[in-house]
């Protein structure tokens, strides 16, 4: 379930008196200030992403083919829409710590050929790439060329040239391979206020090391913030002499 988003509705009713004699309906009016009547409702938006046995998309449902429980409830699902036209801001995630370091040059082209096939005119992207630090190397713009740059920019432990701000320092917190950090980092203080579709696409073998934060709370950064996370694993079989990458969505 995505995070929760409180919509306040202010609904306003103003109430004039009417009066056979001009003068005192114009007195009275004046006398008595319009009402307002503030009421407060919760909307919780539920991305969804559906695949058929063989992990093929499923575009075509309806709000008829869901149901939506809370805690064993049955909920009423009130607004319905399918969102691939709607804009997409998304952060290119790159791992370049060391067990990365004989496949870096698959994830760049990877995540350049990601950008290329989806990205339109109207979407957004950041780049950023985790190690020791979490570091952001472009931040929202819709120029492929410059978010091609940044891609082309990263290097095994790549250093601190410009980290991302978060509530925790991280290049201190031993482990190479701050996976979970830069979930959070990257849904809490970079795409929590953005609005629409939200997808964060991580390049890497998917092994957390030294992260501040636990694999839950990144989770729920990412929940809260109404963003959906893939991953296209990317793996270094050097004991086998054979170098393998997969797309997958995160299970956790």
């Amino acid at each position: 379930m995505a995070g929760r988003t409180h919509t306040p509705i202010i609904l306003g009713l103003v109430f004039l008196a009417l009066a056979s004699l001009p003068g005192l309906g114009q007195e009275k009016a004046e006398q008595e200030p319009p009402t307002t009547l503030r009421v407060s409702t919760e909307v919780v938006n539920v991305y969804t992403v559906v695949e058929d046995k063989k992990k093929h998309l499923i575009p075509d449902l309806k709000k008829e083919d869901f149901e939506l429980e809370e805690d064993g409830r049955p909920q009423e699902i009130r607004y319905f829409s399918r969102e691939t036209d709607t804009p997409i801001t998304m952060g290119i995630m790159v791992d370049t710590s060391p067990s990365q370091g004989k496949v870096l040059g698959i994830e760049q082209e990877e995540a350049k050929a990601f950008l290329h096939e989806v990205m339109r005119v109207k979407d957004l992207a950041f780049v950023l790439h985790f190690d020791v630090d979490v570091e952001l190397l472009q931040d929202f713009t819709a120029d492929q060329r410059l978010l091609a740059h940044a891609i082309d920019e990263t290097v095994i432990n790549g250093g601190a040239r410009g980290v991302l701000p978060g509530p925790f320092p991280t290049s201190d917190s031993g482990g190479a391979t701050h996976l979970y950090d830069a979930v959070y980092l990257a849904s809490n203080d970079l795409l929590k206020n953005e609005v629409g579709r939200k997808v964060l696409i991580l390049l890497t073998d998917g092994e957390d090391q030294g992260s501040k934060v636990k694999l839950q709370t990144a989770l729920e950064a990412a929940q809260k913030s109404d963003v959906i996370n893939y991953s296209v694993a990317i793996i270094d079989r050097s004991s086998t002499g054979d170098t393998r990458w997969a797309s997958v969505g995160i299970p956790y």
